[in-house]
């Protein structure tokens, strides 16, 4: 959304980061997690095992996850307006998914960072893991209702 990516970018400036220099890293490849790499970047680091899941996700998918909906007792028609309002749909950007193994090192001037698997809120959810500072970089989302 336009709103994101603003207040994303205003941040990054304020920091000193050029976003069109950074590398990005997904932790897993949930849409809300991933929207905007399209407009900030044409390769993003994530685990191997995302990666191919979401490299052959497309908007077919979309077709059987509402039918799954379905099979399950979600009603008809909300499971029907999930095509439309599926950030797949909408934001989806030319991306291309740099895939990274578990153990794998990414070296960024002073900084070594460990690539570990965290399989579980998806099957290759990843994490960062600094050994020389003690550091583990994790995605936390936080929900209010």
């Amino acid at each position: 959304m336009d709103a994101c990516f603003s207040a994303l970018t205003e941040s990054l400036n304020q920091i000193g980061i050029d976003f069109g220099r950074a590398d990005y890293f997904i932790t897993h490849l949930h849409a809300d997690h991933l929207g905007l790499a399209g407009r900030l970047t044409e390769k993003v680091l994530m685990s191997e095992t995302d990666a191919k899941i979401i490299e052959s996700f497309g908007p077919e998918s979309l077709y059987e996850y509402a039918e799954y909906f379905k099979m399950n007792g979600f009603p008809v028609e909300n499971a029907e307006k999930i095509l439309n309002v599926h950030p797949w749909m909408s934001y989806s950007g030319n991306v291309t998914f740099i895939p990274v193994k578990d153990g794998e090192i990414l070296n960024y001037g002073k900084y070594s960072l460990k690539a570990v698997l965290t399989p579980g809120h998806t099957p290759g959810h990843m994490c960062l893991y600094d050994e020389k500072r003690g550091s583990f970089f994790l995605e936390i989302t936080y929900f209010s209702i």
